[in-house]
Formats: structure tokens, sequence, C-alpha cells
């Protein structure tokens, strides 16, 4: 376990020697937070490297600290093909899925209201739509018209209108 590694787990590497990983940290997917499990145990499993997606979410043991990483697990080969323990690499890209979550929110909703844009509700029609004719799934949409709502944007500016 490097300095990085100490740090990102908030473990050190004396009282991490000889545990298991989740005894150090959990691996959690961050759009729904399930347990992704230990990617040791499903690469000695496995005989192979292991990857444990794009969407891995490392929280320390004692929940102190959580970071977005991209993280792997690779056997270390001996002799005979044989198996002698794992290597395991993680990148801590908390500030990049950061910035791509606000660039996806930003390109879906109206920056002065917060509402979904025209393309953004197209799209999720569509998702609603096609979800429907899919899986017998019903959905409501709701349409709203504003008497003199255009005088208003007319006669004050699409600003106060909005």
């Amino acid at each position: 376990m490097n300095r990085a590694a100490e740090a990102m787990t908030a473990a050190n590497r004396e009282e991490s020697s000889g545990r298991k990983i989740s005894d150090i940290f959990t691996l959690i997917d961050e759009a729904d937070r399930r347990q992704l499990g230990d990617p040791v145990e499903r690469c000695l499993a496995m005989r192979r490297r292991v990857n444990m997606g794009r969407r891995a979410m490392l929280v320390s043991a004692h929940n102190q600290e959580e970071h977005s990483v991209e993280i792997t697990a690779s056997p270390i080969r001996g002799p005979g093909n044989s198996i002698s323990g794992t290597v395991v690499v993680f990148h801590d890209v908390s500030e990049i899925r950061g910035l791509t979550q606000q660039m996806s929110y930003q390109a879906a909703h109206d920056p002065l209201t917060g509402l979904v844009n025209r393309r953004e509700f197209e799209r999720r029609l569509q998702e609603a739509m096609d979800s429907a004719h899919a899986e017998e799934a019903v959905h409501i949409l709701f349409y709203m018209d504003l008497d003199r709502f255009k005088a208003v944007n007319d006669s004050c500016g699409h600003l106060a209108g909005d």
C-alpha cells in the first residue's frame, strides 16, 4: 500500500497488512450505492484481471472519505500458472466525474430556471413512451397553458416570463 492509497482509504499500511479489502474500504456504485463486492476475491475466483466498472466509489471503513475511483485487480502469476496474490490499482477520478456530471447537467437544463430544456424533455418523453410500449408501463404527461403568458414574455421580456 503506497501513501496515496493510505490517504484515500484513511488507513495505514501496517494496520492494513494481512486484512481483507472489505476491512479497509468498501466499493459501491455511485448511482444506486449498492455494494460492488471485493475485487480481490473476484479476481482470485475468476483467475484473471477484474475491472470494477466506471461508476465505482471507494468508501473508507470508517465512512470518513468517499472517492470516485477506477479500480482494477490483477492476479500475480507464479510458476505453473499458479496465482500467488493480486495487485490492486485504483485511481481517484472524483474531479473528472464531477466535471462530467456538471457538464451533463448544464447540457440538459435551463440555466435560469433549472428545469430540463426542450431537448432533454423530448429525450425523456421518448424514453417514457418506449418503456410504456416495451414494459406496458403507465406514464402521465401534464401540460399546462397559462393564459396571456405570451403577453408577459412580449411586454416584459423572456427573463420576466421565465
